[in-house]
């Protein structure tokens, strides 16, 4: 494993990482979303599947309503490169997800997520705006959106980026755990 390197951060390609956070999972589908073509490490763990997930069908795998449901979400998109959000969509395992799918490169990618917000995630977008409504510099913005969403999210670390022209990405604000380094 290569050594963490600070000076680089900069460099850094943010936007093609190859992994997702550890909680959640991925599964990635043909282009029909029938069969599963990649997984991630830990979505026979985390979604309690059974067996082989590459070339199984989803529905098997999910279950027929949120396999309808994930389908219907990805039709009705009004982007297919951006995911549509599905929330609370309850698994075979009796598990609920809250799950990002979406279109790329022929491949329907699914992102899942523990369903950690119950019934209020309109609630607490709510509560979000209206705390950061009366706010009146973008700095101040930027700070308080990061120590939101890594309130809500349980995070360890919040960054926002401002992206340049040429690619180039600067963190403007970050919220984080007090024992890590900026």
């Amino acid at each position: 494993m290569e050594k963490f390197d600070l000076t680089n951060c900069d460099r850094e390609p943010i936007h093609l990482l190859g992994a997702i956070q550890a909680h959640g999972c991925l599964l990635a589908c043909d282009v029909k979303a029938a069969n599963v073509i990649r997984h991630s490490v830990n979505a026979r763990a985390m979604l309690e599947l059974s067996g082989d997930i590459n070339g199984a069908p989803l529905e098997v795998l999910l279950g027929p309503k949120a396999t309808h449901d994930l389908r219907n979400a990805l039709a009705t998109a009004s982007d297919a490169a951006r995911p549509a959000l599905l929330l609370g969509v309850e698994l075979p395992s009796g598990k609920r997800f809250d799950i990002a799918v979406h279109a790329y490169n022929s491949v329907v990618i699914m992102e899942f997520e523990p369903a950690a917000l119950g019934s209020r995630p309109l609630q607490i977008v709510r509560d979000m705006i209206g705390r950061i409504s009366t706010v009146d510099s973008v700095n101040g913005l930027t700070a308080l959106t990061a120590r939101l969403v890594r309130a809500v999210l349980r995070y360890d670390r919040v960054m926002i980026y401002r992206f340049e022209r040429d690619g180039a990405g600067k963190v403007i604000s970050e919220s984080k755990r007090s024992d890590l380094e900026s």
